[in-house]
């Protein structure tokens, strides 16, 4: 008996140590990031999965930064092309560490099958084309 006791508090201690070095998780998205500028709104996909959305426009661009830094994350762009030829449409994305590593990905369409996309680190710049 006093061995499972003492088995039992020790991994109740065990459990409480983990719970504290836990960091705790926000309930909102909204306190995890700063909405810039533009059309940003920190929405719910199909799943509750909190995202931030952003819109661009004519004559807008949109921008949030984070509050916590992330070893990694997922960026999914949806772009409405012109009907027929959209050849000439370009967008640019931007992410940065807000000190001076910077990463840009720039796609243009150039004809109606040929996306051609540039990478850019640091000003060093790669570049390739998708047929």
């Amino acid at each position: 008996m006093g061995q499972a006791r003492a088995y039992l508090l020790a991994s109740l201690a065990a459990f409480y140590l983990v719970a504290l070095a836990t960091p705790q998780v926000a309930a909102d998205m909204t306190d995890e990031v700063n909405l810039l500028w533009g059309k940003c709104n920190v929405l719910r996909d199909g799943a509750g999965r909190q995202t931030v959305a952003m819109s661009l426009d004519r004559s807008t661009t949109s921008g949030f930064s984070s509050k916590i830094k992330y070893l990694f994350g997922r960026i999914d762009m949806e772009i409405k092309l012109v009907p027929g030829n959209s050849a000439g449409t370009v967008t640019t994305f931007y992410v940065s560490d807000g000190l001076i590593n910077a990463v840009h990905v720039n796609l243009s369409i150039l004809r109606l099958t040929i996306l051609h996309c540039n990478l850019g680190i640091d000003d060093v710049r790669g570049t390739m084309a998708i047929p």
